[in-house]
């Protein structure tokens, strides 16, 4: 295993037995998951501030396409609820609400972006 980092919790499980965790998963899968967890949730937290920016950009433009803006809203609103799902699903894994606050920060960013 890899050692965490201050990016994300990889190695920071909690401490809860076997049978308080609703997938049931031992410590060393836990511990998988959560790595793969973390690639996902930064990969995905760029491309959703990628989308936030180049919307922002396109609505700058005099002439913006009006249909074209409405497909990059749709596409930031799919980012964002991926990211939401991407942390639920950790949290259900691991315990941890980490993702969970992590997101709503990624959300604020994207807001000061946009």
């Amino acid at each position: 295993m890899s050692k965490s980092n201050t990016q994300s919790p990889v190695m920071s499980l909690p401490t809860h037995s076997q049978s308080n965790h609703l997938l049931n998963l031992s410590t060393d899968t836990r511990a998988a998951l959560c790595e793969v967890f973390a690639t996902a949730a930064h990969a995905h937290k760029q491309e959703y501030l990628g989308r936030k920016r180049v919307l922002r950009e396109h609505e700058a433009q005099e002439d913006h396409d009006k249909k074209h803006t409405d497909v990059l809203i749709s596409l930031c609103a799919f980012s964002e609820r991926y990211l939401k799902e991407l942390a639920k699903t950790f949290k259900a894994v691991t315990g941890s609400e980490y993702w969970m606050e992590e997101v709503q920060k990624i959300i604020q960013q994207a807001n000061q972006i946009a």
